[in-house]
């Protein structure tokens, strides 16, 4: 059964002083789980709070990559080695905004913002496990038409072996911890004491911070320059993804098993738009 848990505490309905047996009356508590309209409010400013980290974090991270490579209103290069040069720079930029930011957070509030190490070591199997399972779901979604066409995808990349090398350091090693720290280290920790609640579905429990940094990894990924059903796809794809890391980072208590996970269906993608590009032709 589907369990809405907003964190607030529970209203005390007796008086263990005695009052009520004193005569005095306590005045008509309420029963609902919604939580006051002063946490609504003081939630809403921290969705917003998060929203700015999300989209403010990568504008930052992006024009610092294009000023060290040209110039504040340069564009992003497209030629693949320039375009991958902008990535790993905009990347470290965000993972230093990210660090930044979870420093001055902890500290005022002492929190890890899973800067530390697992509490068991299986928890990065099953990250990557159930990461890389739903990364076969929506790849034969999304490829399916290619394979059943006999229809080649264009290949992601060039394959030559800078390319190769340098597509595959990024996807499986430098992308996961760069994205990791805004998303599920920074905006969750930010989160957790706004939203201390979780939803329940059976044994599955998903904190509320976790969901929402999950919808806005998944609209982070949406592009001006796609159609709506492909930035539909890649938001939804991206936001399942979000949630897999985020319950993981949850369980975890440590960014290491996310990390990994991302590293893992990100060079899983690449790999695999390499293969059916090259042997679908």
């Amino acid at each position: 059964m589907l369990q809405l848990d907003w964190g607030d505490e529970p209203m005390q309905h007796g008086d263990s002083s005695g009052s009520l047996a004193a005569g005095r009356h306590l005045p008509p508590q309420p029963t609902d789980d919604a939580p006051p309209p002063s946490a609504l409010l003081s939630r809403a400013v921290a969705v917003i709070g998060a929203v700015i980290m999300a989209y403010g974090g990568v504008y930052l991270a992006r024009h610092f990559a294009l000023l060290l490579l040209g110039g504040w209103s340069m564009s992003i290069p497209q030629d693949d080695g320039g375009y991958l040069r902008y990535l790993y720079i905009e990347h470290g930029a965000m993972a230093a905004i990210s660090l930044a930011g979870i420093l001055l957070l902890r500290w005022r509030t002492g929190e890890s913002f899973g800067l530390r190490w697992p509490e068991r070591a299986g928890d990065i199997h099953k990250a990557v496990g159930i990461a890389l399972a739903v990364f076969v779901v929506f790849t034969a979604v999304n490829y399916l038409p290619n394979v059943i066409g006999r229809s080649p995808p264009p290949l992601p990349h060039p394959l030559t072996l800078p390319s190769i090398v340098g597509w595959s350091l990024f996807q499986g090693g430098w992308v996961g911890p760069s994205e990791e720290i805004l998303f599920r280290g920074l905006i969750i920790g930010y989160l957790a004491g706004a939203f201390p609640g979780s939803l329940k579905f059976r044994t599955l429990q998903i904190s509320w911070a976790t969901i929402i940094s999950a919808v806005l990894f998944g609209l982070i990924h949406v592009s001006a320059g796609q159609l709506w059903w492909q930035n539909a796809f890649h938001a939804t794809y991206a936001c399942s993804l979000g949630l897999v890391y985020g319950v993981w980072m949850q369980r975890s208590r440590s960014l290491l098993a996310p990390s990994l996970a991302h590293n893992a269906t990100d060079l899983a993608a690449l790999l695999t738009g390499w293969t059916l590009g090259a042997f679908l032709r």
